[in-house]
């Protein structure tokens, strides 16, 4: 056969002469019937209705009677993979063999097209982008998620806090109304009258809340007259807040603070007073002796007292505290403070007036002795082994020590403190620099050495009869 004579090809494999051309004799087995490939290919017959034509001289296997089922053929990728393999003239059975057809092998197998709208049909790329648009919009999901649970919970607050109705005149009316209300039965003495403005629960002690405390309170400091100053929100609520009252107490002018807040109770929404709240609390210590006018003594070292607006004189049996808020002059020792005050976690202790004095009048004086020594040791500078090593001495001489302060004051009442941890000390966190000048031996050799030493913390320690300097005091 010669390398024209296709078995495929018309003219009994002739070369063509004048007016006559080659014509293809049948389709490619892998062509479908809108591929036309030559004038010859008239039938117009479908790829589904004819066999794949195997070369002459091997028998033609007919389709077997029923369909065959098989699984879907994707025809953008089979198409693809014929063109990509497309087999010389004489590779055909070869490349049959390669797509699994051989002419013994019958071929039922339908060509879907895309336009059928059957879920075979539809290429595994086109399957792949739209199950990547679902994972796209649940990957979404998450970071929304994420979002709303780190920072959106402040931010969804504060939508829902803005439309909040907040306060209105009509509430700040009523808030004032209850204030007058309720001052006006606390100067006239009336302790029943009093509480009846209070909740029918009080969860805290109100062993404090007698007529004798009342008429004692009234006695040392009488309510003389009152002005609702302030009705306003605290910072970033619009549901708690606190109302501000100037008052005059005898001598005595000063603020007092009355929290407020919307509540719900028989299903009707007020503003109301919160009377129980911290504001009005006196709390137990431990620490302390803690009596209330000189004839109530806080027990319970766990509890809180809920107290009646007004002046009380609180002695906690120490000089060197007193109350944070409120306090105003003390009287024998005691110290005088208005109920409620301004704060939301409590009143708290400080370093009283008299504290700080005997602190400095303290540590001033035991530093003076120290520095006019001539010794090597004293309570408070001492020269010995980690000194010498500063100077590269081998000794210093006792008696020649000449000191000096570098900073001056020594001793700074503003940073004198109480911390809790340590109820009977008052702490100064001065650090005083002193330089001596000390006869010291340098190489066998008499010398004259400066030597710098500072400091730290100083405390004074309240707990005796007279108040103790503690020297380097290492602080918790």
């Amino acid at each position: 056969m010669s390398s024209n004579d296709f078995p495929w090809r018309k003219n009994d494999g002739d070369e063509p002469t004048d007016g006559d051309a080659y014509s293809w004799d049948r389709r490619f087995p892998w062509q479908k019937n809108d591929d036309v490939l030559g004038e010859g290919d008239e039938d117009g017959g479908s790829l589904e209705s004819e066999s794949p034509v195997a070369p002459p001289g091997d028998p033609v296997v007919s389709e077997p009677d029923g369909p065959m089922v098989s699984d879907p053929v994707d025809p953008v990728v089979s198409r693809r993979e014929s063109s990509d393999n497309l087999p010389m003239p004489d590779e055909e059975t070869e490349s049959h063999d390669e797509r699994g057809i051989t002419a013994d092998t019958p071929t039922s197998e339908p060509d879907v097209l895309p336009e059928q709208g059957t879920a075979a049909a539809i290429p595994p790329s086109v399957k792949k982008a739209r199950s990547g648009c679902g994972g796209l919009v649940v990957i979404i999901g998450i970071v929304v998620i994420i979002f709303v649970a780190i920072g959106g919970f402040s931010g969804v607050g504060a939508i829902f806090e803005r439309f909040s109705p907040g306060l209105s005149e009509r509430d700040t009316a009523q808030i004032t109304q209850s204030i007058d209300s309720l001052l006006e039965d606390v100067q006239r003495r009336d302790a029943e009258a009093v509480l009846a403005h209070y909740s029918d629960v009080i969860f805290e002690s109100d062993a404090l809340l007698t007529q004798e405390i009342l008429d004692a309170s009234q006695e040392l400091a009488p309510l003389r007259s009152w002005s609702v100053e302030e009705v306003a929100l605290r910072e970033n609520s619009r549901r708690v807040g606190v109302a501000t009252v100037h008052a005059q107490f005898g001598e005595v002018s000063t603020d007092i603070h009355f929290p407020i807040a919307e509540e719900t109770r028989g299903g009707e929404t007020a503003w109301r007073l919160q009377l129980t709240s911290s504001a009005s609390m006196l709390r137990a210590d431990d620490n302390f002796d803690i009596t209330v006018f000189e004839t109530f003594t806080l027990a319970d070292d766990d509890a809180r007292y809920v107290l009646f607006p007004g002046v009380y004189l609180i002695d906690y049996g120490v000089r060197h505290v007193t109350l944070v808020d409120g306090a105003m002059p003390r009287e024998a020792g005691a110290t005088m403070a208005a109920f409620p005050y301004e704060g939301e976690y409590g009143r708290y202790l400080s370093a009283s007036p008299d504290g700080v004095d005997a602190y400095v009048d303290a540590v001033s004086t035991e530093l003076s002795e120290c520095i006019a020594s001539r010794e090597l040791t004293t309570p408070c500078f001492s020269l010995g082994d980690e000194e010498l090593a500063d100077v590269d001495a081998t000794a210093f001489i006792d008696g020649t020590v000449h000191r000096e302060l570098y900073d001056d004051p020594a001793v700074d009442p503003e940073r004198v403190s109480y911390r809790p941890a340590e109820p009977m000390l008052l702490s100064g966190r001065t650090v005083p620099m002193l330089i001596s000048e000390v006869g010291c031996v340098i190489d066998g050799a008499e010398d004259t050495c400066r030597v710098y030493q500072g400091v730290g913390i100083i405390a004074v320690d309240f707990s005796g009869e007279e108040p103790t300097v503690v020297w380097e005091h290492s602080s918790p």
